[in-house]
């Protein structure tokens, strides 16, 4: 699915133009899908002729024209890899791993066997640092140990063998763009606060400083694409944040997020656009909505009754505080919602729409306890606040912080991570997305009234759409 990013991503492949091309995201917004997708391609050259052949190109400009494409020889180097590949995969892409290394061998002693990820991120694992650590010449050390130098070389600087590396490459009219995804796994859950500090000095050496070094090293045949998690990109870099990544973020507002729903039901078999003449790429969100009626009906009950509609109901169910809805949470809802319609026991065949108001409902439960298990592997210090939920009889939401024993700083931490709100005129009392508070076994939503339901619903929405 070509989203703004993604062809924002494609066009500065093209054009060469920056050598540290850095995409955020949160947690399940597609940053592992996306290097896949570029692995799967092999070279950047692969990767901008699908994007420009895609029906959505056109909506954004010069990358559509597939003959302004540069003719180079830039392959993907999987540099570091996600969390949780398969077998099957990590295979793959071990073996597009062997192929760029076996033409640099060629006819070359300095160049030996790749060291391989999971032995060469021990360079950056914070428990071995000292206080002051030499940021560049760490990620120099690893770039140059994925790359294969010789252990016989080990003790001579490795921008100077990385240098030799890059001559080889302007021999051969090729180039590397390096790709680096699961870095929350590198620097993972930090039990000292001298490694925390030391993680987040890398991490933000990776993201500001990086693009310089390749400048004042000359290496001038690498170039980048990092895939951090946006929490993470946050806590090492704070000045002037939010706009500096902008254009590469991932994020699914209401407009692409219906677009993946309908991008789903499409690869899916289902056809609901049979009727318009154009591809869904160029539809309206207001087409959207009533194409997708088709698969999910006009509303959550009868279409004149006073239910929600069911595209914001879905897009308010799974966005946080800060209007963000990942993209894995609706393809999830989406595939839960399929195998509750098939177990109803009533006939749904007569009815216009595929997926059943209960379905979703019951999907949304689903999705909202693998969510829960997500949370505390993948993000940083939130373990220890959902066991302070856990260990609870049972909680009522909204909570108030001191009952469930959250301290100030970790109630910081869900607000600034959109996990957790509250209004002006009530402080203490704390509100979860229902995506989050669904998946806790014991806890209940209480009645709200219909004054502050509805700010609730405005809250989430306003950001969201």
């Amino acid at each position: 699915l070509l989203t703004p990013q993604i062809a924002a991503l494609s066009q500065d492949l093209n054009s060469n133009s920056q050598k540290v091309i850095v995409v955020l995201g949160n947690k399940g917004a597609g940053k592992s899908y996306l290097w896949k997708s570029l692995m799967d391609c092999k070279n950047v050259k692969t990767f901008v002729a699908r994007c420009a052949l895609s029906p959505r190109a056109s909506l954004f400009g010069e990358s559509a024209n597939a003959t302004e494409i540069l003719n180079d020889n830039r392959e993907f180097f999987p540099l570091t890899y996600p969390i949780n590949l398969n077998d099957k995969s990590r295979s793959q892409y071990l073996s597009c791993e062997d192929s760029v290394i076996k033409k640099l061998q060629s006819n070359d002693s300095h160049i030996g066997k790749t060291q391989s990820f999971s032995d060469a991120k021990q360079i950056l694992n914070p428990s071995k640092m000292q206080t002051n650590i030499d940021e560049a010449g760490i990620w120099l050390k690893l770039i140059a140990s994925r790359l294969g130098r010789p252990d016989q070389l080990a003790n001579e600087a490795p921008e100077i063998w990385l240098a030799k590396v890059d001559e080889k490459l302007i021999a051969k009219k090729q180039s590397l763009v390096f790709l680096m995804d699961g870095i929350e796994e590198i620097f993972g859950t930090p039990d000292t606060e001298p490694e925390e500090k030391a993680g987040r000095k890398l991490l933000k050496f990776l993201l500001q400083e990086l693009e310089d070094l390749l400048k004042t090293r000359n290496l001038t045949q690498f170039s980048f694409v990092i895939l951090p998690r946006k929490d993470m990109a946050s806590a090492a870099i704070r000045q002037n944040f939010e706009n500096r990544y902008k254009r590469f973020e991932l994020t699914w507002k209401l407009l692409d997020a219906l677009r993946l729903a309908a991008w789903v039901a499409n690869r899916a078999g289902y056809k609901l656009f049979s009727k318009r003449k154009k591809d869904f790429y160029s539809l309206s969100s207001e087409e959207l909505q009533s194409d997708l009626e088709k698969l999910w009906g006009q509303k959550m009950g009868s279409d004149i009754s006073k239910e929600a509609y069911t595209y914001r109901w879905v897009i308010a169910s799974l966005s946080d505080f800060n209007g963000n809805l990942q993209a894995r949470d609706l393809v999830r809802l989406l595939n839960y919602a399929a195998d509750f319609t098939l177990k109803e026991s009533t006939s749904n065949s007569a009815k216009a729409q595929i997926l059943t108001p209960k379905a979703l409902k019951e999907a949304l439960k689903s999705a909202a306890k693998d969510k829960r298990i997500e949370l505390v592997k993948e993000l940083v210090g939130i373990k220890k606040i959902i066991d302070k939920f856990d260990a609870m009889k049972s909680i009522s939401i909204p909570f108030k912080a001191s009952k469930v024993g959250i301290q100030a700083e970790e109630l910081e931490q869900l607000q600034r991570l959109g996990i957790a709100t509250s209004f002006p005129d009530s402080p203490l009392e704390i509100y979860l997305p229902e995506i989050i508070w669904r998946g806790m076994p014991n806890a209940k939503f209480e009645a709200l009234g219909r004054t502050n339901a509805i700010r609730l619903y405005k809250l989430v929405t306003n950001n969201a759409f």
